[in-house]
């Protein structure tokens, strides 16, 4: 274990009581979670991690869930962010309500683009709805390997012949059709 942050600790060095994405974007420490809102449908916010937590190779891990609102949105974790939209990207739908009944759906990008097998829907592995965490993590191995697993369950594995090497890393959130709040809890590299 590299880096760690359970969100305790307000000066830890994430972007903190501020907004982005035309002020529909506000995060700050809530009680051992890091929260975002999203005050409008179809937004995105990033939330970069501090560079203590940068590594190229590793395992990068988050605990997320929808805490209130709409239950179509998605959450992530990236690692290898470089800028603009080069990084991987494990993002969930946990309440995939539009195709699933009992699970949601992921998506696992790479430089905004998804990969070859790298989405799915209804998996078992998603614990649905609002309110239930879900444990992401993304597995960068020095051979070009990448792993993405939820709830300790990997759902892919795949080799990048042109891997990407940046080093930031952090979460990622999409809001659904109205207003949400996510939280998340203990990063990890």
């Amino acid at each position: 274990l590299v880096y760690s942050d359970d969100f305790y600790h307000s000066g830890s060095g994430w972007f903190h009581k501020r907004y982005s994405d035309d002020d529909h974007c506000y995060s700050y420490y809530d009680g051992g979670k890091y929260r975002i809102n999203i005050n409008a449908s179809g937004r995105t916010c990033w939330r970069p991690a501090p560079t203590a937590a940068n590594r190229t190779y590793g395992s990068f891990l988050v605990d997320a869930y929808i805490s209130e609102g709409d239950s179509n949105a998605a959450y992530g974790i990236y690692s290898n962010g470089a800028g603009g939209s080069v990084q991987y990207l494990l993002k969930i739908w946990p309440n995939n309500t539009s195709s699933c009944s009992s699970n949601g759906s992921w998506q696992f990008l790479r430089n905004g683009s998804s990969v070859a097998g790298g989405s799915g829907t209804c998996n078992s592995a998603i614990n649905h709805g609002v309110g239930p965490v879900n444990t992401l993590k993304i597995t960068h191995l020095t051979t070009g390997t990448i792993i993405a697993y939820i709830n300790s369950t990997p759902i892919l594995s795949y080799v990048d012949g042109s891997q990407l090497t940046g080093s930031g890393t952090g979460v990622y959130v999409t809001s659904g059709s109205t207003n949400n709040v996510i939280k998340f809890d203990n990063f990890q590299v």
